[in-house]
């Protein structure tokens, strides 16, 4: 019963591994505009959330900024998507004293096309689905996390070993540049 009560509506992740992840300009609880989903570094995880009001995305976005160093020492940016409004997404920051970007998509325009809204009849907000994935430096999905259950998330350590597995990928597909002799 309880894992029934958290079950997701039905979904299709319209993205597999392998696939690019759709660019995007979002803004975050700095109002600062994050462009991507390349960086620089070995990898990114984007964290699709359901929103500030849900007490397991509170937990997992805590359990995320706890082990932000560690993942940033492996090289793996975090980055936090919502259709939450970006004062919403300022408060929850606060809340949790996080430095994580909490990206806010309140026009659905990265997530509805992934397929990861959910629609409410009752006229409250639409929210999102959660999904974790985890974006090569090319944007390139690399891995993917998704249940039936929102309130089934990945271990912080799970999330790192597949960033791990990403960033070995990376170093061989993109060797660092060859020093010159001296």
């Amino acid at each position: 019963y309880v894992m029934r009560a958290t079950l997701n509506p039905p979904f299709t992740l319209k993205l597999a591994v392998g696939q690019q992840f759709p660019s995007f300009a979002l803004i975050d609880q700095n109002d600062s505009i994050h462009h991507g989903p390349a960086s620089d570094t070995g990898a990114t995880l984007i964290y699709i959330y359901r929103g500030d009001y849900d007490p397991f995305a509170r937990f997992e976005l805590a359990e995320l900024t706890a082990h932000r160093e560690e993942f940033n020492r492996a090289g793996l940016d975090t980055i936090a998507i919502s259709t939450d409004q970006v004062e919403r997404s300022k408060m929850l920051a606060g809340f949790l004293r996080t430095k994580i970007p909490l990206l806010s998509d309140n026009s659905e325009s990265l997530i509805a096309p992934l397929g990861l809204v959910q629609h409410h009849r009752n006229g409250e907000p639409d929210n999102a689905i959660p999904a974790f994935l985890i974006v090569d430096r090319d944007g390139v999905v690399r891995w993917i996390f998704t249940s039936p259950y929102y309130r089934e998330l990945p271990r912080p350590d799970t999330l790192l070993d597949a960033a791990k597995s990403v960033i070995a990928r990376e170093s061989t597909t993109h060797p660092a540049p060859a020093a010159f002799p001296q």
